[in-house]
C-alpha cells in the first residue's frame, strides 16, 4: 500500500506541456482520530497539503468541521502574496493562542446565533472571572 501512495499522487497534476492539469483531492479517513496513523502520515508526507476533519469540531455544531490548527497548505506561499501570507500566519498564531474553553464557548454562541462578549473593555482576549460571557441580542 505505501508503495503505491506516491504512484497515486503523481497521477494527478500537470498534464503533458499544454495538455492541462488535474486537482485531486484525496480522502484519508482514520479510525479514532488518529493523527499518526501509518497510511495517514504517509499521505500528508507525499501530497502538497492537508485539511483535517475534526470529530470534536463536528459534533461542537461547527460545521465544516476543519481544523485550522491541524491542516497545512505547503503550496499556499506559492499562490499568495507576502501580506496574505503574513495575515494568515497572524490568524493561526491568535487562533491557537486562545483557550480551548473560550473557542468552544464562542462556537456555541454562533450555533445559537448569539454574539459572544468578553469582559469589559475592547479586548476579545479578556474574561469575567475567567469564564466567558455571553450577551443575547
Amino acid at each position: 500500500m505505501f508503495a503505491k501512495l506516491p504512484a497515486l499522487a503523481e497521477r494527478a497534476g500537470n498534464g503533458v506541456c499544454g495538455g492541462g492539469s488535474i486537482t485531486a483531492f484525496y480522502t484519508v479517513l482514520i479510525e479514532g482520530d488518529d493523527q499518526q496513523d501509518p497510511i495517514a502520515d504517509s499521505a500528508r508526507a507525499i501530497l502538497d497539503g492537508h485539511m483535517v476533519l475534526s470529530r470534536r469540531l463536528a459534533e461542537a455544531g461547527h460545521y465544516p468541521a476543519i481544523d485550522i490548527e491541524a491542516s497545512i497548505g505547503r503550496a499556499m506561499t506559492s499562490l499568495i502574496d507576502e501580506e496574505h501570507y503574513r495575515l494568515v500566519r497572524n490568524f493561526k498564531q491568535m487562533l491557537a493562542s486562545l483557550p480551548a474553553q473560550l473557542r468552544s464557548d464562542q462556537r456555541r454562541c454562533l450555533r445559537r446565533r448569539q454574539r459572544p462578549v468578553t469582559g469589559q473593555g475592547n479586548s476579545a482576549l479578556s474574561t469575567n472571572g475567567g469564564l466567558p460571557t455571553t450577551r443575547h441580542f
